[in-house]
């Protein structure tokens, strides 16, 4: 676990390839993507709903996070950074 932003917590994960939260309060700024879709690691998908930069307190601001509905945690991707 990294931090929590806003009463969230953000883990390091090395099989994801991006960074992706599906708390759309987090985002600094959002800019809609349709038409995606991800795919978990227990076979369940989630709907890619937009990109942004998001804000994590006393840490970090960070680029290029998916917005991601249905995704049950949030991720930093270690091969991303």
């Amino acid at each position: 676990m990294v931090g929590k932003g806003q009463g969230l917590s953000w883990y390091l994960d090395n099989r994801c390839l991006r960074h992706m939260t599906r708390e759309r309060s987090m985002f600094l700024d959002l800019k809609p993507h349709e038409g995606g879709a991800i795919a978990f690691g227990d076979i369940g998908k989630g709907k890619l709903s937009g990109i942004g930069k998001i804000n994590i307190p006393y840490l970090v601001s960070i680029d290029s996070i998916l917005y991601v509905e249905g995704q049950k945690y949030n991720l930093l991707s270690i091969s991303q950074f």
